[in-house]
């Protein structure tokens, strides 16, 4: 007991002599010991994806609807991707609503990429209903047959990232892309690989 007084009437402690006494000296020490390396273990498994998501996760590019060429487009790492009205692949899979765009790769050879709307993003948890995606084509449609007065009176503008770099940049030649890209649809039609494999 005269090193617990000691310790008690200390005005200083070292951390090694901290960590010996926490971990060695109580008849809970080896219960402590087990509950901070599980709690420490947990902050390493946790933190780094979480800091990972906030600060680097790149942000998806809208998919812009051009009602006067009659074009989807959207841009991922540099790269455009587009597609006419009858040329958008739409797909629902696990309860997810994808858009299928395309762009050129290297090669000048067709590349598919799916672009997935926002009202897709809390189905799989139950968050949202199935009516949210019906909700979301009903209205491309308005749209895409009646202008934007049938949709929207305002002018809407999407919320930027919280984060400047998380945002992916629009590509300084994406008007010069996507007339490439509309030709080689036009020439080859879009692939038919389908999204399931």
């Amino acid at each position: 007991m005269e090193d617990v007084r000691y310790i008690g009437n200390d005005k200083e402690i070292s951390l090694r002599k901290y960590l010996y006494y926490r971990y060695t000296f109580y008849p809970s020490s080896t219960r402590l010991l087990i509950i901070d390396i599980s709690f420490l273990l947990l902050y390493l498994l946790i933190i780094p994806p979480f800091v990972y998501c906030v600060f680097f996760w790149q942000r998806q590019a809208p998919l812009i609807i051009d009602r006067e060429r009659q074009i989807f487009y959207t841009w991922y790492k540099g790269k455009a991707y587009a597609a006419r009205y009858p040329q958008l692949g739409m797909l629902e899979k696990t309860n997810i609503l994808y858009f299928k765009v395309y762009g050129l790769d290297e090669n000048n050879n067709l590349i598919e990429r799916v672009f997935i709307p926002n009202v897709s993003s809390y189905t799989f948890a139950f968050l949202s209903s199935g009516n949210d995606k019906a909700l979301a084509v009903a209205f491309m449609v308005k749209f895409l047959l009646n202008g934007k007065e049938a949709v929207s009176k305002v002018d809407y503008k999407r919320r930027g990232p919280l984060i400047w770099w998380s945002k992916d940049k629009r590509p300084a030649d994406l008007d010069a892309q996507i007339p490439l890209i509309l030709a080689e649809l036009d020439r080859l039609g879009p692939p038919d690989e389908d999204l399931s494999e």
